[in-house]
């Protein structure tokens, strides 16, 4: 834990299999935990023949760890990795290797590993794009060749209406699946005291409005010095692209400042970067989300998991994934949303218990698994009937 009103050196960041994965290595895993019904496809999808030869295709593959393990896992998939470059770049050998190898490719981002693979897969080979949100700034989604695009995915469904605006021609082809949370991991008991904790998880870019997370402390803050807010991940000098930014340099600069000169400076913690985010949610009553544009916030669903109570700004994605009840348009929502769910007669564990359970029926891992096991198999099928 650490206290810092001041932007510090880096901080060596805690890797999962995204800084593991090497150009074709095969993923294997124990698939999703507690995992009945993704059990049973497995066992229906074995019975069909050959495993079903799977490639993930991208330069930043951590939002696809668990569904590349979860697959990896299962007897009837075999699923090998290639890791680009960068957006565009690649070993164009390795990738037609992969490509003629494959079943289907899943291209994560929607950027040239995606207009690639659209453009050179063999016949009979299926692709699945996954695709976020900053690619919807880019010309890269009109350079695929839709023809060949068996499925889009996005996380939410107000991206996936975006995705169908953007690119008519494909129609019912875009469809969306959430990200997915650890519910069992993440439903830990809560410490003392967690009532007057706030959490952020994630402050970078700018866009992700740490000024409003502030502004929203500060408030609850001149009502009772209980209150503290925790901010975990990375800082703005661990991202070279954000600290090169002049515009995004100055805004963290004046908020580290605004956090100096204040009288509420040691109670804004800075935890760094890591995979322990169960553990870190014990501690935190209220998790916020102050952005101004998200394709899904993972720290929501998260947090609603581990029996938080979600604090999040209103903004065009949310009404499709997260109940309205824990939504604000301003601080001062924010500020009373907050202090009433904390007076409400039923208490803060009431609300708790709800939002488990609507983490568990709409995100849990296995639940997001299954429904990908069940979109490659239908690409598959789809693609060797072509």
């Amino acid at each position: 834990m650490i206290i810092a009103p001041v932007l510090v050196p880096s901080r060596t960041a805690v890797l999962g299999i995204g800084a593991d994965v090497e150009r074709g290595m095969h993923v294997t895993g124990s698939g999703s935990p507690n995992s009945r019904t993704a059990a049973s496809a497995a066992k229906k999808h074995a019975a069909r023949g050959k495993p079903v030869n799977v490639v993930f295709a991208g330069h930043d593959l951590k939002f696809a760890e668990d569904i590349m393990a979860d697959l990896g896992g299962l007897a009837h998939f075999d699923v090998r990795v290639e890791q680009w470059a960068g957006h565009a770049s690649h070993d164009e050998r390795e990738s037609k290797t992969l490509a003629e190898w494959a079943d289907v490719v899943v291209a994560e981002w929607c950027l040239g590993n995606a207009a690639w693979y659209s453009q050179n897969l063999p016949a009979r080979t299926g692709l699945v794009v996954r695709l976020h949100r900053v690619e919807l700034e880019t010309d890269y989604p009109e350079q695929l060749s839709l023809a060949n695009v068996h499925r889009v995915v996005t996380v939410s469904p107000h991206f996936r209406e975006q995705v169908k605006k953007r690119l008519p021609a494909l129609g019912e082809r875009v469809v969306s699946i959430p990200n997915a949370v650890e519910c069992d991991l993440l439903d830990q008991p809560k410490l003392g005291g967690s009532e007057f904790r706030l959490g952020l998880l994630g402050v970078c870019p700018k866009l992700k409005r740490l000024d409003l997370a502030l502004d929203i402390f500060e408030g609850l803050r001149r009502r009772d010095r209980r209150h503290v807010l925790f901010i975990k991940g990375k800082l703005p000098t661990e991202y070279p692209w954000v600290w090169r930014d002049e515009e995004e340099r100055t805004y963290y600069l004046d908020q580290m400042a605004r956090i100096n000169r204040s009288s509420w400076r040691d109670s804004i913690v800075f935890d760094p970067f890591g995979k322990d985010v169960p553990i870190w949610f014990r501690k935190i009553g209220f998790i916020l989300s102050t952005s101004d544009i998200e394709s899904f916030h993972l720290s929501v669903a998260e947090g609603m998991a581990s029996g938080a109570v979600p604090v999040v700004r209103l903004r065009d994605e949310v009404p499709d994934l997260y109940p309205s009840e824990y939504c604000f348009s301003d601080v001062g929502e924010a500020v009373a949303l907050i202090e009433r769910l904390r007076a409400d007669e039923q208490g803060i564990s009431a609300h708790s218990d709800r939002l488990k359970s609507y983490a568990r029926e709409n995100f849990d891992r296995p639940k997001v698994a299954l429904h990908w096991q069940e979109l490659i198999q239908s690409v598959v099928d789809a693609a060797r009937s072509a």
